[in-house]
């Protein structure tokens, strides 16, 4: 993941804001230590070394045939968040040979790198901000400004995209951004149908 965001911001000329969620928050702190100079600062959602640990089975090799099998309707359920193409994509994707392995191997790693994470958070130089959900509070205090969103999970960017995008500062009205975002999660839907 740290090449890939690599590449990714190799083709940037400019200092954007780095935004990241959950286990790619560890790899966006490691860029924004490397690379200062690059980004403006980093906002990272439900950053998941700051929050309790999943639970041991989800990070167990035993979970993979579990990922593989696993219908739409319950990975919903599993992660919170509203049935919809996003997370019947998600669904498909965990099928496909080797993705699942990849899932639990990331958690595991994530896992294994909370400390470290958590001591980069403090070195880091450019601003940081943090936004979580209510439902899914951090676990350690941090001096950074922390935004909770009431009665969000841990996908509050899917759960309650407007806020985040206020927040943000990306929208003017929030109402707006989620009735465009409802029409191009249907236009996506329909280009993978």
């Amino acid at each position: 993941m740290a090449a890939w965001l690599a590449d990714l911001m190799g083709l940037v000329r400019t200092r954007p804001v780095l935004v990241a969620h959950s286990l790619a928050c560890g790899p966006a702190l490691q860029f924004a230590i490397q690379h200062p100079e690059r980004i403006s600062k980093l906002v990272l959602i439900a950053p998941a070394f700051l929050q309790a640990p999943s639970p041991r089975l989800t990070r167990s090799t035993l979970a993979i045939p579990m990922l593989r099998r696993m219908s739409a309707a319950r990975l919903a359920a599993t992660l919170g968040l509203p049935e919809g193409p996003s997370v019947a994509s998600a669904a498909a994707d965990l099928r496909r040979p080797g993705v699942a392995r990849r899932v639990i191997s990331a958690m595991r790693s994530a896992f294994a790198e909370r400390e470290t994470s958590r001591s980069l958070l403090e070195r880091v130089s450019v601003p940081v901000e943090i936004i979580v959900g209510s439902a899914d509070p951090l676990t350690v205090d941090v001096d950074h400004p922390v935004t909770e969103i009431a009665e969000a999970g841990h996908y509050p960017q899917l759960t309650h995209p407007a806020q985040v995008a206020r927040h943000l500062g990306v929208v003017s009205d929030p109402i707006d951004f989620v009735q465009d975002h409802s029409r191009a999660d249907r236009g996506w839907d329909r280009r993978r149908s």
